[in-house]
């Protein structure tokens, strides 16, 4: 009985040694992952080299040093010290995730070796921990560029399930598919006006005749063939034709990117009725890449719709006020970003897309007041005004709102 208790003793004594060294090495990581998600990579590089000078084996602070490396561009180091994590640890999710994207960077056409080993690595990944939506995000990508559709839907169920997308992002792209003419092609700018639309499709089956395109895909011909074969966009180009587009220059010396060839046909087939679907962009599109053709654009609220002729209102007033009825103030009062997301950028800015919905009602109001419409101006502002208290970000447009409020009162 005495060995029994000296053994169960020595067992809480290697716990309790373990646990606090867990919790040490939580804190010494501390600030260099407060530097990391400020997007101040340099210094959190120097943060993590700092720790692995005492310590060159620690599992979890080299894979937060190969992590901030890829956040840097430098994909060298970035393959290096996840290399050197899976020697440690094999069973590394992260890591295999770090290894897969520093071989093979995003929006490139790679060779098929390097294509092949990075899907290994990000199944590897999955296989290891399912449940991180990182690797999700990856999976998504590489779904697209490898025509690989079931992996493509699962990936979307993965990033709605693993709660990568927050209600407050959820709820903007019900907002942004609400209104849109049925079966619209929606031009995207980047992941979160992307992913949530995309997932809301595919799990709740919201708004499925729409087309969801993330514009900087339009470049790759991969995707092009993903979007021609899965997507039902209309890109009547053999694969060979599809290969053959390149960045162009015109008369001025100006580059015309693939994309920009490929909106400007579509734009033309809008002109002749040959594009049978309704063509639409979303709020946060920049606007230099349908500046040319803005005197055929109108403004929805929720999105900017191509017409065949010119139009005479840029505002289309009803569908502005039919995309502001319904929102409840506490859909967007969370977090825009899921505590489990890798990004420095989208932690940053991703808030910022609220302003989207605030701009509506601004541009809203202004034309109400113009109309002589004061009441009902003064009504969109004061929502407005409360609204803009509870998201994340918090009010934005307060000068502007209480400009307009003063017109309306006086």
């Amino acid at each position: 009985m005495e060995k029994y208790f000296c053994n169960l003793t020595l067992l809480l004594l290697a716990l309790l040694f373990l646990n606090s060294c867990e919790n040490q090495t939580a804190l010494n990581l501390k600030p260099g992952k407060e530097l990391y998600y400020q997007n101040k990579i340099d210094e959190t590089i120097a943060s993590f080299t700092k720790i692995l000078k005492k310590n060159p084996n620690d599992v979890e602070t080299l894979t937060w040093l190969a992590q901030s490396y890829l956040r840097k561009g430098e994909k060298n180091k970035a393959e290096e010290y996840s290399q050197k994590v899976l020697k440690l640890d094999n069973e590394n999710a992260l890591a295999n995730l770090i290894y897969g994207k520093s071989i093979l960077p995003h929006y490139t056409d790679p060779n098929p070796e390097n294509s092949d080993l990075s899907w290994t690595h990000y199944l590897k990944a999955i296989e290891c921990d399912s449940t991180n939506p990182n690797i999700w995000i990856e999976i998504w990508g590489e779904s697209i560029r490898r025509q690989n559709i079931d992996y493509w839907h699962t990936s979307l169920k993965k990033l709605y399930e693993t709660k990568f997308l927050t209600n407050a992002a959820l709820e903007y792209g019900r907002w942004m598919l609400r209104t849109l003419p049925l079966n619209s092609v929606l031009l995207t700018n980047g992941d979160m006006d992307t992913y949530p639309t995309q997932a809301l499709q595919e799990v709740e089956s919201f708004r499925k005749d729409v087309t969801i395109v993330e514009r900087g895909l339009l470049d790759l011909s991969w995707s092009l063939k993903f979007l021609r074969d899965f997507g039902n966009v209309p890109l009547p180009y053999s694969d060979e034709e599809i290969d053959a587009f390149s960045e162009i220059s015109d008369d001025s010396g100006n580059q015309i990117t693939v994309a920009d060839q490929i909106l400007a046909d579509w734009i033309q087939k809008v002109k002749s009725r040959e594009f049978t679907r309704p063509l639409v962009f979303a709020p946060s599109v920049a606007e230099d890449f349908y500046e040319k053709y803005k005197d055929y654009i109108n403004y929805s609220g929720s999105y900017f719709l191509v017409n065949s002729k010119p139009v005479n209102q840029f505002l289309n007033m009803d569908n502005i006020e039919e995309s502001l009825i319904g929102i409840s103030n506490s859909d967007f009062s969370g977090p825009w970003i899921s505590e489990k997301d890798l990004s420095p950028i989208r932690t940053i800015y991703t808030k910022n897309i609220v302003k989207n919905i605030s701009y509506s009602g601004i541009i809203y109001s202004k034309e109400l007041i113009k109309n002589g419409q004061t009441n009902k101006a003064l009504s969109t502002l004061t929502w407005l005004e409360e609204f803009e208290k509870t998201t994340e970000l918090g009010p934005s447009f307060n000068e502007e709102i209480s400009r307009l409020l003063n017109i309306c009162t006086n």
